[in-house]
Formats: structure tokens, C-alpha cells, sequence
């Protein structure tokens, strides 16, 4: 089970452990950039062996495969590390919103969520900041006053239908 201790003592090693990696990861890309461009610095490539009974140029050509390898290993490294860094980018986003919705910072200015859902009262082109409590808080629906009222009105209509 998830306690805020367990939570906190976490985060604080991922807040070490990303800025080590923030100082680290570019200059190992920029390594891994100078190693891709120098193909014998890396060398558990596989390398294609020739027995002599291949055609020099032809589609069987050693020099060939081994320069296909090359690329297609420099090109799976350099995917797999994108993909980490949008998981990563995934991760923390998920997490903002979450703290976001409970736990919002007293005084922190918003836009407004009025276009974030599917409803029929919502405006997807709304930009206005979310209003705040009497207490500096933001509201718990984060909404501008006008996509509260819309929202409210929806609702007492959908109230009268029923």
C-alpha cells in the first residue's frame, strides 16, 4: 500500500537520481553520436564474415550487411533512448495532474478545464484562467466562471428532462 512516507522517500531518490542523469545523459548522447559515426569503436557488432564465395558488389556483398548493421544498430539505440525520455515525459505528466487534482498550490493560476471533457456544455476554445476560492485555492472543478454557469445550466436541463 502507498503511504505519503513511502511516496516521499521516493520521489526524493528520483529528484537525486534525475538531476545525476540531467548532468550525465548529454554527454553520453553526444558519445554515442561520435561512437555512430566511427562504426570500429563499438565492437560487439556483429560482423559479416566472407568465405570467398561471394561477388564483390553484389546483393550478398559482406560490406553491404555489415553497413545495414551498422546503421540499424546505431538507429535502435538512439530509438529506445527516445522512448525513454517520452515514458519519462509520460510519467511526470501523469503525476502533475495528479497532484494537480489533489493537492493543487494555493495561489497557482490555471486554464480553465471547461475544454478538456465531452460534454455538451463544454468550449473547447475556452482559455481563461480557473477561478480560485475566497482562500487563494483553486476549485475543485477547475473552471472559469463562464464554463461553470454553462456547465450548471446543462446540468438543471438535463435535471428538468429527467
Amino acid at each position: 500500500m502507498i503511504t505519503s512516507i513511502k511516496v516521499h522517500t521516493q520521489l526524493a531518490a528520483a529528484g537525486v537520481i534525475i538531476a545525476n542523469l540531467s548532468q550525465r545523459l548529454p554527454q553520453a548522447v553526444t558519445n554515442a553520436r561520435l561512437a555512430a559515426l566511427d562504426p570500429k569503436s563499438i565492437n560487439d557488432r556483429p560482423v559479416a564474415e566472407d568465405a570467398g564465395i561471394r561477388s564483390k558488389g553484389g546483393h550478398s556483398d559482406p560490406t553491404c550487411d555489415q553497413a545495414l548493421s551498422e546503421i540499424g544498430y546505431d538507429e535502435r539505440v538512439f530509438e529506445l533512448f527516445e522512448a525513454n525520455l517520452d515514458t519519462l515525459k509520460l510519467c511526470l505528466t501523469n503525476l502533475i495532474q495528479f497532484s494537480d487534482q489533489w493537492a493543487p498550490n494555493a495561489g497557482v493560476r490555471i486554464r480553465c478545464h471547461g475544454g478538456r471533457t465531452v460534454d455538451e456544455w463544454s468550449d473547447p476554445t475556452c482559455g481563461n484562467w480557473a477561478e480560485l476560492t475566497a482562500s487563494g485555492n483553486m476549485r475543485g472543478d477547475g473552471l472559469c466562471s463562464s464554463c461553470r454557469k454553462r456547465r450548471d445550466r446543462w446540468e438543471r436541463k438535463r435535471a428538468e428532462v429527467a
